[in-house]
Order: C-alpha cells, then structure tokens, then sequence
C-alpha cells in the first residue's frame, strides 16, 4: 500500500509540474506565433489524446515526463517558415525557453498562497525562547510581547514585525519583569522557539501511528526522561532507531503509555551520511489564516526555497556540501508518498518546493536542460552567428550523456539511501 502510495503521489507531483512548465513553453510560443503540432504529457506509446486548430493534445504511456513539439526547433527540421522556432529573433527564442522555468516558480507560488488562504499559515503558537545568540541579551524562557511595539501572540508575527536592516526593538516578559532590547534582524532570525511537545500531523502507517499516537497528543515521558519541548524528544528518538521507546503523553485529561520503535533512515550529519531513528511526527502548528496576506505570503515563501536551492547549488559547487546529499527519481517518489499521507497541506507544499527546484535546475547553463538552450542564444547573440548543425548536435549528444550520468549517480544515492536502512 505505502509502495503504490509514493507512485500515485509522485505522478501526481510530477503531472503538475511538468505541465505547467511545458505550459509556459507553449504559451510563449503560441503567442509568438510559433507553430506548436503537440504538447505530450508523459513519454512513449500514446494512449489517447485530441486535436485543436494545429496541435495535437496527447497522454502517452510513461507519465514521468512531457513536452511540447515546436515547428523548426532543430536545424534538420527548418524550412525557413517564418512560424518556426529558429526563424525567430534571439529574444523571441530567450522568452519561449525562459517561460517553462518561470511557470515552475509561478506554480510554487500559487501553490503557497492556495495553502496559506485556505488552510492557513503554520506557525509555532507561543513567543517563547529557547535559544537565541548571546549578543541579543535574549534568554531561554523569555517571552516576547511586541517587535517594535507591534504586539506578537505567535512566531509568524514576529517574523512579520521584525524591520530588515534595522535595530529591532524587543519587548519580552522575563520572570515577572518587563524588559526592553535592541537587536539587528540577521540575530533575530537565529533566535530559536520553545516548541512545546504537542504532535501535529501524523504520517499514515508511519511508526507513531501504529503505535496508537495520534494529532494533537502531548509526550511528557520517553523511557524514564521526562520531555518538556519537541527537541528534547526529537533528540532522544534521532538517537534510537530500532530501539523499543517507551512513551508516556497525555490526550484530552488521559495520561496514557505506548511504545513505538523509531526507522532508521538516512540524513546528512554535517559532512556524513548518518542514521537516525524517526516516527513520522510533525511539529504542532498553529494554523493562521492571513486572508488576502496569502498572496504576498506565497511570494516570499517562493523566494525562500529558490534562495535555499541556490544556496545548496553554492555549497555543492564549492565543495562545501557533500553530492551525497542529492536525491533522484527514488527520493521523489519516496517524499511524494510521504508527504501525501501526512494530508494536502503537506503535499502541496512538496509539489511548490519540487517545482521551485526543478526551476532552478532547468536555469543551469547546461545542455539540454532550458538554461544550456539559452546559453547557446547567449553565444549566437555574442557571435553573431548560429552554432553549426553539427556543432549543435555534438553539444547536445555530450550534454545528454553528461546529465544521463548524473541521473544515474543521483539514482545510486537513493538506492544506497534506501539499503542502508
């Protein structure tokens, strides 16, 4: 059941997204009055489809993939018809290409904003500190009541109040005392909440469920260590996988015992590939609802993820992050899977964070991803002159083979992820 749940959800994930990409493409080029004779969901044998004006719509066997025929996209295919890909001006060709990524990240966002308006923001429901660094003068327990005497009841608020490249001014309670601080915005996103030990979503079949805990229930004991915070818990489960844990927590005025048997599974421990014991539990939120806020809400979280992916790309470049790290076609349908059982929030979250990726990856100046495609206009632009036939094919034959090794590198990762379990 788990094995036929991470497929559904990955061609779901995967459906969406590349049919927003490809739609980007096809209507760029539509618009620029490029002939396009099909837009292919999927690869292989066609199953069915239908016929508009000139294009013809088609859902083909393998549906990990798509794309969209354009009339003279390759030299060999010219004719010289002003309504052919490579008949068009450079700018012309760098929009066409450019608007399949560009959708990805238009996706992400609508994706964002439909959660943030109609399930609402999660949040951490309390303005108490657990760690913040030492230069703030902020202390385990504070509890913060306004950021530049905006009034705050729970963490998105601080963050929405805190100004960017200002002294923030802090108001927090502090055993009975009321205190003023000034801090720089770079040290209040290093301040860290005081989760409490409260569980939020529960992944279906995970080992927390089996168990018999469920949303919404408070762990106060593991094997005779009393847990006051979600870290503290989290610590004592990372540390035991495949150990018999012993849980005490509290629903409704019950306090009740279970045991639950952490999975080991794969994650990256600075520079090393660890195992660490997990039970399927997501942090308690508070879910916000930000009304028309969502939109602008979207937008930043959209920026967040390109920003975290460029920043991973930096790392991996410079050596400072291990390639061990990417995840290929086994990891997507693994999290699509599990991101499906924790409910539609947390899915729909996956599909905007795969689509931003996915983008970002398409931008690479590499042959044949969208980025390569537009480095070679960047080249013709500079020149003054198109690439030869066979300069252009033997560029993208090298290219092909170049990220046909990479899938099977990214594909070794997942496989060696999945048996180490």
């Amino acid at each position: 059941m788990a094995i036929l749940l991470n497929i559904v959800g990955a061609i779901i994930a995967l459906s969406i997204i590349i049919v927003s990409h490809e739609f980007g493409h096809f209507l760029a080029a539509k618009r620029s009055g490029i002939g396009v004779p099909e837009f292919s969901m999927g690869f292989g044998p066609r199953l069915f489809g239908w016929e508009r004006g000139e294009t013809k719509y088609s859902l083909r066997l393998i549906p990990f993939g798509g794309y969209i025929k354009m009339a003279g996209e390759q030299p060999v295919t010219t004719t010289g018809s002003d309504r052919e890909f490579l008949s068009k001006p450079p700018i012309i060709r760098t929009i066409v290409i450019f608007l399949g990524p560009f959708f990805n990240f238009i996706l992400a966002v609508v994706l964002f904003s439909f959660i943030n308006l109609f399930f609402g923001i999660g949040t951490i429901g309390n303005t108490v500190i657990n760690d913040a660094p030492k230069v703030t003068g902020l202390e385990k327990y504070d509890r913060i009541l306004s950021i530049n005497k905006v009034p705050v009841s729970d963490w998105w608020e601080i963050e929405k109040a805190v100004k960017r490249n200002y002294e923030n001014t802090i108001t927090l309670l502090r055993d009975g005392d009321t205190l003023t601080y000034t801090a720089a915005d770079t040290y209040l996103d290093s301040v860290v909440p005081l989760v409490p030990s409260n569980l939020g979503d529960i992944e279906r079949n995970g080992p927390a469920y089996r168990s018999g805990l469920r949303k919404e229930d408070r762990v106060i004991q593991i094997s005779d260590v009393e847990i006051s915070d979600w870290q503290t818990m989290v610590n004592i489960i990372r540390e035991s996988p495949g150990d018999t844990l012993v849980v005490v927590f509290v629903r409704s005025s019950d306090t009740l015992t279970t045991t639950v048997v952490p999975e080991g599974r794969e994650a990256m421990i600075g520079d090393e590939v660890k195992k660490i014991g997990m039970i399927g539990v997501a942090v308690h939120m508070k879910r916000k609802n930000l009304g028309l806020y969502s939109f602008y809400q979207g937008l930043k979280d959209t920026g967040a993820i390109i920003w975290l992916t460029v920043s991973f790309l930096k790392q991996l470049f410079t050596g400072e992050m291990s390639p061990k790290q990417l995840g290929g076609p086994l990891a997507i349908i693994q999290f699509a899977g599990q991101t499906l059982s924790w409910g539609i929030p947390s899915f729909l979250s996956f599909i905007a964070f795969l689509s931003c990726q996915l983008g970002i990856l398409n931008l690479l100046p590499f042959p044949p991803l969208d980025g390569g495609n537009l480095l070679l206009i960047l080249i013709e632009k500079i020149t003054r002159k198109r690439p030869s036939e066979k300069i252009s094919l033997i560029i993208q034959m090298v290219g092909f083979a170049l990220l046909l090794l990479f899938m099977l590198y990214v594909t070794m990762n997942d496989i060696t992820r999945f048996f180490r379990r």
